[in-house]
């Protein structure tokens, strides 16, 4: 083992002197060193080991507390605020999603923010960073694409059954959503219209009660809600899918189940070609 000798010229080793630094009058013990070392090594993982234990026991203690049931009693929709305020532009793609701010925001406690941002993560709005924390994930076209590819199946699905099991009282509120859809495109209104295709969507989902489809739909939703959002002010983009989603409507109330799921296919097919047209 030798040691470096600090001094004028190139540095040399010393291997006559295993405790002192040749030339520099500066003792150097070379194990205490190492000793000192291994020791701030020591404290430093145990220092990591007590902050992870302690946000652990905060989580157990604050989920555990009446003041946390309080608090999730109050915001049992904690999820769905931060999703709708994602999905309408207020925290915007790769932004940071800082949890004392959101937990300020809608006056819930950290634990409670912390566990929305792990379900909106499971959905794929929000992605976790290795000791960065979380932030909004953004949405690709070809990702946007691909979402559209694999709804064809699930909503021709629930067209299908939608018209299969379709009631009066149904038939009366899809009447009623098709009038507004022509009022809000005669009207040129895109923001209203955007929302009447959302609702109608969700009527057939409800109408076609099966569960399975809707759950995988309602999270490809809200995956691919800010590229439908841009979809209603492409230009022209109103004009040609207003009478698409209203060939649904048509084929659902007469119960014809091959119309309904075909005009599906075909208007998300128009979806995906748009899409990959703004590419």
């Amino acid at each position: 083992m030798g040691f470096l000798i600090l001094g004028r010229g190139r540095p040399t080793f010393d291997r006559t002197c295993p405790r002192r630094v040749a030339g520099a009058g500066v003792t150097s013990d070379w194990r205490e060193s190492r000793r000192q070392y291994r020791r701030l090594r020591y404290c430093l993982c145990i220092t990591r080991c007590r902050r992870r234990r302690r946000e652990q026991q905060e989580v157990s203690v604050v989920s555990a507390s009446p003041l946390a049931d309080a608090d999730l009693a109050a915001r049992p929709d904690l999820t769905a605020l931060i999703r709708d305020a994602i999905l309408g532009g207020e925290f915007a793609p790769h932004q940071r999603l800082i949890e004392a701010d959101i937990s300020d925001r809608f006056g819930a406690t950290r634990a409670a923010v912390r566990t929305a941002l792990l379900n909106l993560a499971g959905e794929g709005l929000v992605e976790r960073l290795p000791n960065k924390g979380a932030r909004v994930r953004a949405i690709s076209v070809d990702e946007a694409v691909e979402i559209v590819e694999v709804r064809v199946g699930l909503e021709s699905l629930c067209a299908r059954k939608a018209a299969e099991n379709l009631t009066s009282d149904d038939a009366e509120e899809l009447r009623m959503l098709r009038d507004d859809i022509r009022r809000a495109v005669d009207a040129g209104n895109l923001v209203e219209y955007s929302r009447l295709n959302q609702e109608m969507d969700r009527m057939l989902r409800e109408m076609s009660a099966h569960e399975t489809a809707t759950q995988l739909l309602e999270r490809m939703r809200a995956q691919s809600a800010r590229h439908q959002f841009r979809l209603a002010f492409h230009p022209g983009r109103a004009a040609q899918s207003a009478p698409e989603h209203i060939a649904i409507i048509d084929a659902v109330l007469a119960r014809d189940a091959d119309a309904a799921e075909e005009a599906t296919r075909a208007h998300l097919q128009g979806i995906v070609d748009v899409l990959r047209a703004m590419d």
